[in-house]
């Protein structure tokens, strides 16, 4: 039986207010749900799939079902798909979540293993599900939490108007923990606790003693109101996820999620797939890479930009800082720091440590438009790299334009490897299975974006496989070329390579 982790809360409306004795931590406003999205990557083979969600000493279950070769089906809590017969496409568990569960869930799977991905949302998908009025949006992975370890570059606390919560997850031992924030004026900050088995904790900043500053703004690289984590376990695995949010904004418009990484996903090479200056007229989307040394020794990091789309198409741009150990840094437009990588363009990031090791993320906002979207992903470092790559969600031009959920998926691949990659993405949707070739060359990314051999309104699983060079990818989901309304966020996930 294999396990995968759903890394953070896990429920209906309300969300993570169960955890509201044990932290002053909680989203912004009420009508929070998770849902997940659950893919059998076995090419040729059903697998059995359940799962499982935790809530502190209950715990609600799926019924065992079988989820055919390439496919995937989604959890939606309170769809009251309970059944083991998957085509509508949606399971529950029996009994659905109630409102103001908070928990955490395990998706287990034999014999094949499954890739999974969380979405927390406020949107108000059904009357009972959500909040008039939001907006918020975001994906991330799931993954099996075989560390006792997870970090993160950024934890910010009122930071320009943004703050992060921290959600971990117990495996199947209780732990205590030690959570520890570098904040990059030089000070620490900590907090200690317990969770219980395969139940999770929510943590803001200001659970960490002593205070973290907050409330500021100016160069990210010098504030006490944003840092580093470093989250340790005793007596068992540990999986994480962050979500940063406008702080005091309700109802939220905006959320920002991905995976924690584990100090196994740090190297001295880190590749991103996709990096952008004010890219699109309209839209003006910018990116930001957060990069921390995980090493014991400051550390030179270089940053090469290879441009894929716009002015920066075949070029490359470099840049340089200097990171002490346990610290992080910011390279941005707005810091000056990125090579003199020109606007309306978008491309790829490679980062490489002189004496160090690295972990990174990527924050992506969209400054030209109301209101304004936000998303965020975490980068790979090359060992992670692979000739394989699970999406468990991909859309194309899928959901209702008129109530603000048609949505589109791109997928941004990365060539990290020394040969070309010859990729083959093959699509398995509600439409059919549909098959988009691109031949990638070394160092350079390809985003594929509403392929014409795959139709509108197509809900799919896609995988993403190269004969040569391996790869890394993201994918992005936006209703922002929807006909009708695109109020919703734009979303990001990390492929998840097999």
């Amino acid at each position: 039986m294999r396990k995968k982790m759903v890394k953070t809360a896990t429920g209906l409306a309300g969300l993570f207010l169960g955890v509201t004795l044990a932290s002053a931590a909680a989203l912004p406003g009420s009508g929070w749900f998770t849902s997940a999205s659950i893919q059998n990557i076995d090419p040729s083979a059903a697998t059995n799939v359940s799962l499982t969600a935790y809530g502190g000493s209950t715990t609600y279950n799926s019924a065992t079902f079988s989820l055919p070769a390439g496919k995937s089906v989604v959890f939606f809590p309170g769809h009251g798909s309970q059944t083991n017969d998957i085509s509508s496409g949606f399971v529950d568990t029996s009994p659905t979540l109630p409102g103001g569960f908070t928990g955490g869930m395990v998706v287990s799977s034999a014999p094949a293993a499954v890739a999974a991905i969380a979405q927390v949302a406020n949107n108000q998908v059904y009357p009972d599900v959500g909040t008039p009025g939001g907006e918020a949006a975001e994906q991330y992975r799931g993954s099996g939490a075989t560390t006792s370890t997870i970090l993160y570059p950024t934890v910010k606390n009122d930071y320009s108007g943004k703050t992060t919560l921290l959600a971990v997850q117990a495996a199947s031992n209780n732990v205590n923990y030690t959570a520890t924030i570098t904040d990059n004026a030089g000070g620490t900050h900590t907090k200690t606790g317990a969770i219980t088995a395969d139940n999770s904790i929510l943590l803001g900043p200001s659970d960490f003693s002593p205070a973290m500053a907050a409330s500021c703004s100016g160069d990210a690289n010098t504030v006490a109101c944003i840092g580093s984590v470093n989250i340790t376990a005793t007596g068992g695995n540990i999986a994480g996820a962050i979500m940063e949010y406008q702080t005091g904004v309700t109802p939220a418009i905006l959320v920002q999620s991905t995976a924690m990484f584990t100090t196994s996903d740090a190297g001295s090479t880190v590749n991103c797939p996709s990096f952008k200056n004010a890219f699109n007229s309209t839209q003006q989307r910018t990116t930001g890479i957060t990069v921390q040394n995980t090493g014991s020794a400051t550390a030179t990091v270089n940053l090469t930009l290879t441009g894929a789309q716009g002015p920066a198409t075949g070029h490359t741009y470099t840049s340089s800082i200097s990171i002490p150990a346990g610290a992080s840094r910011t390279f941005s437009p707005f810091s000056n720091n990125i090579g003199n990588f020109p606007a309306a363009s978008q491309g790829s990031a490679q980062l490489t440590a002189s004496g160090g090791s690295l972990i990174a993320n990527v924050n992506e906002q969209n400054f030209g438009t109301t209101p304004v979207k936000a998303t965020t992903y975490s980068c790979s470092s090359a060992a992670v790299a692979t000739n394989k790559i699970a999406f468990p969600q991909v859309k194309k031009n899928y959901g209702d334009p008129s109530v603000g959920t048609q949505a589109t998926t791109g997928l941004s691949i990365q060539n990290v490897d020394t040969s070309a990659a010859n990729l083959s993405a093959v699509y398995a949707c509600n439409t059919g299975t549909f098959t988009v070739p691109f031949n990638l060359p070394v160092g350079q990314s390809y985003t594929f974006f509403q392929p014409s051999q795959v139709p509108d309104n197509s809900l799919c699983a896609a995988t993403v496989t190269s004969t040569g060079g391996k790869i890394i990818g993201v994918a992005q989901e936006t209703t922002d070329f929807s006909p009708g309304i695109k109020l919703l966020n734009t979303k990001n996930y990390e492929g998840i390579n097999e």
